[in-house]
């Protein structure tokens, strides 16, 4: 709201007890404090402002002392032009300055003293004359929420936002003070998760010497906090800090800050933890003895402890790695950055899945809900794929069996026959052109063709076709190519994604 640093308030109130010099001794005590922080927080001072003479008390119970509040506002009485001289002795100090007005008069003194906020106390949050005459403000305004429901929430929040002013909500307990089982920090999420777009804070009534509290509100990502302040004497409320209690404050909220972390992205993970986790990591260690130019499948290896120096760990070989030998490796010896090249095929599938997503909305053809399968087919290699592929999404296989064939525009697909299977293709989008041992047939959208087992057929389309494969069971291992190629390197010829 005024910068990227976690500001703190600290709220004077009526600790001054309508002494000028009390008050600008209550300044300098907290800038002895505050200083060490300056550079770490935003810390402002705050003051609260009431037209105690004139408006905010009605005329004829000016004179009742028998009202708490009333006896109070007019003992801790300043004028506007003392607070100025308290505002420019903060500003003076390099704190923030802000001030609570409890009536639309002392609105324009805020105004007037140049604060860098405006603040409303949860006992104004719902008084809508006094949020009028804020909303004319072009300040920040920070509103406590003690007492007021949801929805109340809501209507203050679209009140501002429709008026483009820059709001924040503080959660507060308005118990003075605060006991710590009925803190109910919790509210602080329940605040972010309804109001996405704006610093949530938390404005503290516990006990001074509750350092705890403060901890859990900033484990919640708050983003201002707020604490009442006094000096150390007979005046002094049962929830104001004295400075040495502010000091101890503030080091428990820098702890808090430095233990919860960085809060935007993944931390930079340290020699130390990199080392401790490789001691507990699995290598990859060689199942058989493999030759130079082998290409690396699961079946060729295992994992084990101990992780040796340079060796590959279990974490950087899945389905999209890509690890050929460069040197002869003999049974049981790690596979090390020394012996095998590494690639990485994931940005490629994901790519190339994208692409058949895009290609079957096209269609209008719908798969089935849910997780789906895809395999991509390439039987010489993924970089081919657009040319020599197609993609096979099972929808079911039993005793029966269905996949939808999706085949992008110019993608052929080699000759094979079945050992196992019988297999009807129904093309349902585009058109395709199949080979059927030695007959060439086009089919378009409704076209039946059954293949029968040891048939050797191929297809391909120049447009693209999307094409269900009715058939009896799906058997591992059941497609035989002509090509030799294809055969040897039979294990590698797809890639499955999950969708």
């Amino acid at each position: 709201m005024l910068s990227n640093k976690l500001l703190i308030i600290l709220d004077m109130a009526n600790s001054h007890q309508g002494n000028l010099d009390k008050g600008l001794e209550i300044i300098k005590e907290f800038y002895t404090v505050c200083k060490p922080y300056f550079a770490i927080f935003d810390i402002a001072i705050k003051f609260q402002y009431r037209d105690t003479l004139d408006s905010f008390i009605h005329p004829d119970y000016k004179k009742d002392m028998s009202f708490k509040y009333i006896k109070r506002f007019t003992e801790t009485y300043l004028t506007p032009d003392q607070y100025k001289i308290l505002i420019n002795s903060a500003k003076d100090f390099g704190f923030l300055v802000g001030a609570t007005p409890f009536d639309e008069v002392s609105v324009d003194t805020v105004i007037d003293h140049k604060c860098n906020f405006l603040k409303i106390a949860s006992c104004s949050c719902t008084d809508w004359e006094l949020l009028q005459k804020a909303a004319t403000t072009d300040l920040p305004i920070i509103i406590s929420t003690a007492g007021t429901s949801l929805e109340e929430l809501h209507n203050v929040y679209s009140f501002f936002k429709n008026r483009k002013k820059q709001i924040a909500f503080l959660h507060c307990r308005a118990e003075y003070p605060t006991k710590e089982e009925n803190l109910e920090l919790n509210q602080i999420d329940l605040l972010k998760e309804n109001f996405i777009d704006i610093p949530i804070g938390f404005s503290s009534h516990e006990f001074p010497d509750n350092y705890k509290s403060v901890k859990t509100a900033l484990g919640k990502k708050i983003q201002i906090l707020e604490k009442h302040i006094d000096l150390d004497c007979e005046t002094k409320n049962a929830y104001s800090c004295t400075p040495d209690q502010i000091h101890n404050w503030l080091q428990s909220v820098t702890e808090a800050v430095v233990t919860c972390g960085i809060d935007k992205g993944r931390y930079i993970i340290s020699e130390k933890e990199k080392n401790d986790l490789q001691g507990l990591q699995r290598g990859i260690y060689a199942k058989r003895d493999i030759v130079v130019g082998e290409k690396i499948n699961i079946n060729d290896i295992f994992f084990a402890i101990p992780l040796l120096d340079k060796q590959i760990s279990a974490s950087n070989f899945s389905k999209y790695s890509i690890f050929v030998a460069t040197k002869d490796i003999i049974k049981n010896k790690p596979i090390t950055s020394n012996n095998m090249t590494f690639g990485n095929i994931r940005q490629q599938v994901l790519s190339v899945v994208d692409n058949v997503r895009t290609y079957l909305s096209k269609s209008g053809v719908v798969i089935p809900s849910g997780k789906i399968k895809f395999e991509l087919s390439h039987h010489y290699g993924l970089e081919k794929f657009y040319e020599l592929g197609a993609t096979i999404i099972t929808c079911l296989n039993r005793e029966y069996a269905k996949k939808i064939l999706v085949m992008l525009p110019k993608q052929r697909h080699p000759s094979h026959y079945h050992i196992k299977k019988e297999e009807t293709f129904i093309v349902l989008y585009g058109e395709m052109l199949v080979t059927l041992e030695d007959q060439k047939k086009v089919l378009g959208v409704g076209d039946i063709l059954t293949v029968e087992r040891n048939k050797k057929h191929s297809f391909s389309t120049n447009n693209g076709c999307v094409f269900e494969e009715i058939s009896t069971t799906q058997f591992p291992n059941d497609s035989v190519y002509d090509d030799k190629f294809i055969m040897e390197n039979y294990s590698n010829r797809k890639t499955e994604v999950i969708i």
